[in-house]
């Protein structure tokens, strides 16, 4: 079942009003998966701080430079929300590399390597407040298909995933993936919401009417809420102007409207990360998919951890790290950041360039 209504400023449900935000709910009748969608017209940048709440917006600062680069991330007063319709794309998962791998002690001098995960990842430092968002955006890239079999390049940003320890971490995450060999193969916008537990795990949940294509400008956004212990996920495409957002949830549930956790049970502060990734197909790590560039554009990577939404670049968090892809077996580079930015940086780009298949 899935049902879409109206809303007053207030997030109550009301008559139809031309002003008036929409609830689009999916499976289960009124206990299904809520999204709040906002109004045609909807201005971020003149919303009050709890209409941001409701439609799923990080805090806008109030001002000086973190403003200045909240409003960077929302350049059009003017935006065309989509009111996502979802399904889940059953055994493809973008989650967390091997719990083999090391993490949570790693020095920010030295490049981290995973065999999914290539991009920059932010380590709490001792005593600081943890993560609260994530944002990246890039260049979609034009694939080519040179990778035999099943192939992804998955660019998303996310909260949580690091910690090595198998029995309990947490991954909260949004992007756009592009699998081909076995699958769609086009891009599609997918968020995740992970853990150790499998009853809990939800593989990619596609959005299949937020469309992105190659050469779109596009950003991602995951964002938890330390007040109302609430994850939201946003997908913009700058290029069509159009904006999704999937939340704000305390309840994560399935597509039959079925609660599988709280957002707190996938939620880590300790990591944000803005990757590019090669997916996995029914458990096993597919080839990394080839951009005809032999690169992906990383134009921006933005993280907060407080709660007042002052966002600043990654590379000025001491625990900034570049990682680098390798093939499963760890001997061999697979895509590698090129002008990763650190300390002392005038940009936030970089390009995860690309070496190999697997």
């Amino acid at each position: 079942m899935r049902e879409t209504y109206s809303i007053d400023a207030a997030g109550r449900r009301s008559a139809a009003q031309s002003d008036s935000g929409k609830v689009r709910v999916f499976g289960g009748g009124a206990n299904g998966m809520k999204v709040v969608v906002p109004p045609a017209g909807f201005d971020p940048h003149a919303a009050t701080d709890s209409q941001l709440r409701l439609y799923g917006f990080p805090p806008r600062p109030a001002s000086g430079p973190a403003r200045e680069r909240w409003n960077r991330l929302y350049p059009h007063r003017h935006i065309d929300y989509v009111t996502p319709e979802m399904c889940s794309n059953t055994g493809v998962t973008a989650g967390p590399p091997p719990t083999s791998r090391a993490g949570g002690t790693a020095l920010a001098s030295a490049p981290l390597t995973s065999p999914r995960w290539s991009g920059g990842l932010a380590i709490r430092a001792t005593g600081s407040p943890a993560f609260t968002s994530a944002f990246v955006q890039w260049n979609e890239p034009t694939f080519v298909a040179a990778c035999p079999t099943a192939s992804s390049y998955n660019i998303w940003s996310g909260l949580g995933g690091w910690n090595s320890n198998p029995s309990k971490w947490g991954l909260l995450q949004v992007g756009v993936d592009n699998l081909g060999g076995t699958g769609p193969n086009d891009d599609y916008v997918w968020w995740e919401a992970l853990n150790q537990s499998k009853s809990q795990t939800l593989n990619e949940q596609v959005v299949t009417n937020m469309k992105v294509s190659a050469g779109n400008k596009v950003q991602a956004m995951t964002y938890y809420d330390p007040i109302g212990h609430t994850i939201a996920f946003q997908v913009y495409n700058l290029s069509t102007n159009k904006l999704v957002t999937l939340g704000p949830w305390s309840i994560i549930k399935d597509q039959n409207g079925i609660p599988v956790g709280t957002a707190d049970d996938y939620y880590d502060g300790t990591y944000a990360e803005t990757i590019a990734e090669r997916s996995q197909v029914n458990g096993k790590n597919v080839n990394l998919r080839q951009p005809s560039s032999k690169y992906s554009q990383f134009l921006d990577a933005e993280i907060a951890n407080d709660q007042d939404g002052d966002v600043v670049p990654g590379y000025q968090y001491p625990n900034w790290n570049q990682v680098n892809m390798t093939d499963d077996a760890g001997g061999n580079f697979l895509s590698v950041p090129a002008n990763f930015p650190t300390s002392g940086s005038s940009s936030t780009a970089w390009k995860n360039t690309w070496k190999a298949c697997s």
